[in-house]
């Protein structure tokens, strides 16, 4: 599982090991602070969803290509 949030979301992926793809969650923390509402396959919410999404993925390349190779 890999997340990210800031003041107002919270954005997480779920990998699979058994499955091709991946579950998604997307919390509005103002209104929604216990996470109670998985707002990620609501279609008004698509925009933000993206915007999560590629921002942990610049992240992860971010943490990827300052890290020491292992392999």
């Amino acid at each position: 599982m890999r997340a990210i949030r800031n003041k107002d979301w919270k954005y997480a992926r779920y990998f699979s090991l058994t499955k091709d793809d991946t579950e998604e969650e997307l919390y509005d923390l103002k209104n929604d602070p216990l996470e109670m509402h998985n707002l990620a396959r609501d279609p008004g919410y698509q925009k933000k969803l993206k915007e999560m999404r590629d921002r942990l993925m610049a992240q992860e390349n971010e943490i990827s290509k300052n890290s020491p190779d292992y392999f």
